[in-house]
This record gives structure tokens, C-alpha cells and sequence, in this order.
């Protein structure tokens, strides 16, 4: 019975930290967001950058990329045929993928690290 109330609230707190951390994101927090994906992608080695820069790639973001941002993110990936789409449920995030290939960052990556960090502690 304990390890079932420990899953419930190890859940429960997740799901309210997802909450906080989305309701808190804003114009400044998806513009440094891109920032970092963008110095994310520079670092990347030759081979890897040619992976993710196909006919094919996708930008997933949990928020709307202005023109800009755009602009800078085919730039940087050396691509004008890039799709771009809104998906909230990244919870304040950006990722990149192609041919099987994926780069990403958001904060839902971070508590899905620490979830299954805790699962495995307990």
C-alpha cells in the first residue's frame, strides 16, 4: 500500500511541476529557449548536423516560433524546406528531427530524466 501512495504522489508532483513550469513560460523564457537550442545545433559535429538538416526535418515547439526564430533555426540547419509545428504538450521545448534522427530540449525532457530517476531510486 505504501508503494502505491509513494507512485501517486511521485506522479501527482511531477504533474504539478509540468503545470508550474508551463504556466511560467513567456515571451523572454521561449526566446532564450531557441537561444539554446540554436548553440545546441552549432556544437553538433559535421556528420550529425548533416543527419538533421534533410528535405524531410521537423521543428516541433511547445510555442510559436516567430519569423525570426524561424529564419535563424533554417539558417543554422542550412535548410529552406523545413515544417514547423506547435505542440503544447512539450511542455516549454524545442526539438529538431529527421531521418530517424532527433535533437531536442525541453523542460519535459528534465522531469522525465528525473521521474525516471526517482522510479528507479525506490
Amino acid at each position: 500500500m505504501s508503494a502505491d501512495i509513494l507512485k501517486q504522489t511521485k506522479a501527482q508532483v511531477f504533474a504539478l511541476a509540468s503545470k508550474v513550469l508551463g504556466d511560467l513560460a513567456n515571451i523572454e523564457l521561449e526566446e532564450r529557449m531557441v537561444a539554446v537550442f540554436l548553440t545546441r545545433l552549432q556544437a553538433l559535429k559535421a556528420k550529425d548536423k548533416d543527419a538533421l538538416s534533410s528535405g524531410n526535418a521537423i521543428i516541433t515547439s511547445a510555442f510559436a516560433l516567430s519569423p525570426a526564430q524561424q529564419k535563424s533555426l533554417k539558417a543554422e540547419i542550412k535548410s529552406e524546406s523545413i515544417k514547423f509545428k506547435v505542440v503544447p504538450e512539450l511542455v516549454s521545448g524545442i526539438e529538431l528531427s529527421a531521418n530517424g534522427h532527433k535533437l531536442a530540449w525541453s523542460i519535459s525532457d528534465y522531469l522525465e530524466t528525473l521521474e525516471q530517476e526517482a522510479s528507479r531510486a525506490a
